[in-house]
């Protein structure tokens, strides 16, 4: 097939989209397809800190990508960290998309694929399917529309930020409802957008190369240090080339009186006290990672928190930030109030991951209690689990569950940083607690291996493929619509039986008759103005109840016309 990727983001940058299109890609290239993508010249996060990505390039020319597909890159618009400034950088970068773009990719495509974010992306898929007369896959990376009610400028009031809202919650939504497939990586959000008429919902995770990412379970970091040394010096440890990490200070925090005087009634050798006033145990070294976004959606500064109420309940906390982001100014700032030892170091290459990983004890993940959040997945989790280093998750909804479930560490709501500050004195006094035995990267293997992923994704391309190729062969006088068959009507992503694409082929569970539609918590409904009540997707029941992590992978849900 010949697929054209419509994507603001794309290697050498460093993401999550970056990477799940890098393994995607990647996987097709090898079995002959033809990839083009269309994207941007490389400025994320920051232009200051891709110069060297964007050296030997040139804004439309087609150059060849890491796996032999062809990339063509548009210019950009710099930008703050304000979202003014990037949505219109996205626009720009879309608009060149429509326009020298496509000239220089030329037509004969099989399938057009458009990720979000950006959103924009979402409009320039459109018109370029529509230009190219080729199916439209959108991927949903994230909760949109809902996330516009946590958007910083328009989160809040009325008049114009309240039409704006209002606006954008219903184009995207009916952009949704007019592409061909849509495919979300969790299984809850894909139920709430099949709750509001989307005809063809697929979950297709993220994922994890389980033949490139190391096993770094406690037992096994034993067994490769017979052999070989170990990770650097816990004071030590690698960053990008010609970054130094910067350390945040030490000075007693004037808003938390009482984790001062704990500090002082604490010492390396003596007994502290933990966040409920107990005694703690004597002070031994704990190692904590966070690396990704340092943005607004991720609560970071519970984690800071934390850290500063288990090091006054004795531990020798040392807590490592890899990244950058919006908020990163605002946390290092906290950060030199806190009791704990924090450092800050700017984003490495994927291939430097791994030494960081190993450097830590636990590695924390966190997003803020916002409903959106409790329908999606950060990337970076199944990567996590795949390397068996235990998890410290501030997270609710299907990344609880999906922690939970491959036995991969500890929980706790968002923004809970006194319970987290509790497991970590705890991991500091008994070591095993950090050991689980291998079970997260089992669940990667059965669940959300890259491989297996990108394998399913084809599928479904080519049954867009043969579905609007099909839809073309009938006379306009002929066809119920103007549209044509979805996806799901030339058969399912994996057979005619209507299977998921899990490894154990469970069947798609089907909603009783009468049942009432309803998504799930916080979702809302968004049905187009004018648009006949559809019936309830005929996987949503299992929406009702408990996520089983386990058996929601890759199914696809379908809607009655």
């Amino acid at each position: 097939m010949r697929i054209l990727l419509l994507s603001h983001y794309y290697a050498p940058e460093i993401g999550a989209p970056q990477r799940r299109w890098s393994a995607l890609v990647r996987e097709w290239r090898a079995l002959g397809h033809e990839v083009t993508v269309l994207t941007s010249m490389p400025h994320y996060p920051h232009p200051d800190l891709t110069e060297a990505m964007r050296a030997g390039r040139r804004p439309y020319r087609r150059e060849t990508g890491e796996h032999g597909e062809t990339v063509i890159r548009m210019p950009y618009l710099p930008h703050g960290k304000d979202v003014l400034t990037r949505t219109l950088d996205h626009f720009y970068v879309s608009l060149q998309s429509l326009t020298m773009g496509l000239l220089r990719a030329g037509g004969g495509h099989d399938v057009v694929i458009t990720t979000v974010p950006a959103l924009t992306s979402l409009f320039a898929g459109h018109v370029a399917a529509r230009l190219l007369r080729a199916p439209l896959v959108v991927e949903m990376r994230d909760a949109w529309p809902d996330l516009v009610t946590f958007t910083p400028g328009i989160s809040q009031g009325r008049g114009i930020t309240g039409a704006l809202r209002s606006l954008t919650h219903r184009w995207v939504t009916r952009l949704q409802l007019g592409s061909h497939q849509v495919v979300t990586t969790s299984s809850r959000f894909a139920g709430i957008l099949a709750a509001r008429g989307v005809e063809s919902v697929t979950v297709i995770r993220n994922g994890a190369d389980l033949s490139t990412t190391p096993d770094l379970a406690p037992a096994a970091r034993r067994l490769a240090s017979v052999a070989e040394p170990g990770p650097s010096d816990a004071e030590s440890g690698p960053s990008a080339a010609g970054t130094a990490p910067s350390a945040a200070g030490l000075t007693p925090s004037t808003a938390e009186p009482d984790l001062s005087a704990a500090k002082s009634a604490s010492s390396a050798t003596e007994p502290g006290t933990d966040p409920d006033g107990a005694t703690a145990p004597a002070r031994r070294t704990l190692k904590v990672l966070y690396l990704g976004t340092l943005g607004r959606s991720q609560g970071l500064s519970a984690i800071i928190d934390a850290a500063g109420m288990a090091s006054a309940g004795g531990v020798d906390l040392r807590l490592r930030f890899v990244g950058a982001g919006a908020e990163r100014e605002a946390l290092e700032e906290r950060a030199r109030e806190s009791l704990a030892d924090i450092t800050f170091l700017d984003p490495v290459p994927h291939r430097e991951v791994a030494e960081h990983y190993g450097w830590a004890d636990t590695v924390a993940v966190s997003l803020r209690d916002w409903a959106p959040f409790r329908w999606t997945v950060p990337s970076k989790l199944y990567e996590l689990l795949a390397t068996n280093v235990h998890v410290s998750a501030l997270v609710s909804g299907e990344s609880a569950e999906i922690v939970r479930a491959a036995d991969a560490g500890f929980v706790a709501a968002p923004g809970d940083a006194k319970a987290l500050a509790r497991h970590w004195m705890e991991a500091a006094a008994d070591r095993s607690v950090l050991d689980h035995g291998g079970a997260g990267r089992r669940w990667v293997a059965e669940h959300t291996d890259n491989k297996d992923l990108s394998a399913r994704y084809l599928r479904l391309l080519e049954a867009a493929h043969r579905g609007h190729r099909a839809a073309r062969a009938i006379p306009a006088s002929l066809r119920g619509s103007t549209e044509g068959p979805r996806a799901s009507d030339a058969g399912s992503v994996d057979d005619a039986a209507g299977r998921t694409g899990t490894a154990a082929g469970a069947p798609v569970s089907r909603a009783p008759e009468g049942a009432a539609s309803r998504a799930p918590e916080g979702a809302g409904r968004a049905e187009p103005t004018g648009a006949p009540r559809r019936p309830e997707s005929t996987s949503l029941a299992r929406h009702r109840g408990t996520l089983d992590p386990a058996r929601s992978d890759e199914v696809e849900y379908r809607n009655a016309s």
